[in-house]
């Protein structure tokens, strides 16, 4: 969740140790963002992580994170799938910048999940809008309880 997360990865690199990579400008959306690429210090298999910002003001403006599932994984149960391998791309982009009590934060935030096979191709989409943001809130623990 970039800077929409209190529990994002790059706030916390000391703990996390992963491999960062600057990979230089990448155009992208007709913009030149400056490329960081996350690894992370244990697990992850092939999951790529490639997180992109605006050179002008920092921001965190997408994150791509991109994985293959292996022929035979057993995500879907039909003869086909044993024969094919899945790739997920998770998107994840930030935008509307907007000053709340010192910080700079986004506004919206759309996630964009593609599945693709040999034989298919499904996409998902969620758009986030923020209304409001206030942060250093007490949260009655009463509104955690499932009733």
């Amino acid at each position: 969740g970039g800077a929409v997360s209190t529990a994002w990865p790059l706030l916390d690199l000391e703990h996390r140790q992963p491999k960062l990579s600057y990979a230089g400008l990448e155009k992208v959306d007709d913009q030149s963002l400056h490329q960081l690429k996350y690894s992370l210090k244990k697990g992850g298999g092939d999951l790529k992580i490639s997180l992109y910002f605006e050179p002008e003001t920092g921001h965190h403006l997408l994150s791509v994170y991109k994985v293959t599932i292996a022929a035979g994984a057993g995500l879907v149960h039909t003869e086909s799938a044993a024969q094919q391998e899945t790739r997920f791309t998770l998107e994840e982009k930030f935008g509307a910048f907007r000053q709340v009590d010192g910080l700079t934060l986004p506004t919206r935030w759309t996630l964009r999940l593609t599945q693709e096979s040999r034989e298919t191709s499904l996409l998902w989409e969620w758009n986030v809008a923020f209304d409001k943001i206030i942060h250093n809130q007490a949260i009655d623990p009463a509104h955690f309880l499932l009733h």
